[in-house]
């Protein structure tokens, strides 16, 4: 599973510009925690995976939660 995660972490540092290098900040029970230094300034993150998906007859494939914090307030790659 942590294997998934640091890709997706890897992807993450990808859309957040080049050169940019992820630091794992530690686990925490289910979550995952890794700030990103980038020009435009610190980018906190954290990721999980569900614990339990209903219904169990459906393939849900690989579903991941991210919750982040960019230190400049000035978020630009995020859902609208």
């Amino acid at each position: 599973m942590f294997r998934r995660l640091a890709c997706l972490a890897a992807a993450f540092v990808l859309v957040s510009g080049p050169a940019a290098a992820q630091t794992s900040r530690g686990n925490y029970s289910d979550w995952h925690v890794f700030t990103v230094d980038t020009a435009d300034g610190l980018v906190c993150y954290a990721l999980t995976q569900p614990t339990d998906m209903a219904p169990q007859n459906v393939d849900h494939g690989q579903v991941f939660f991210m919750v982040s914090s960019w230190a400049n307030g000035q978020a630009s790659e995020q859902p609208r």
